[in-house]
């Protein structure tokens, strides 16, 4: 008997869920496209990008000086806060 009972419960949860669920319809050739704020992102990044490249503007570039001294201390300041929570927690 109990097991009846939980097995309608079930089945009306079934139901009430089908019930709710909104239909879905394709688009087609007529219907209006929305606006996109990732589109629109993308479309001002272009043309900031085009006005940029017809300035014939130098791309900034580290020296690799540079390049080398920053992935050293980057790297470096990892590992020396992997060693020291290493040290500090198998104390």
């Amino acid at each position: 008997m109990v097991m009846a009972a939980a097995t309608r419960k079930i089945v009306n949860i079934e139901v009430a869920t089908e019930a709710a669920a909104p239909s879905v319809r394709l688009a087609d050739a007529h219907d209006v496209a929305s606006p996109s704020p990732a589109r629109s992102q993308q479309e001002a990044l272009e043309a900031l990008w085009a006005h940029e490249a017809s300035l014939d503007l130098e791309p900034q570039r580290w020296s690799a000086r540079r390049t080398f001294a920053f992935i050293t201390l980057t790297c470096g300041g990892f590992w020396a806060a992997v060693i020291l929570l290493a040290i500090h927690f198998l104390k």
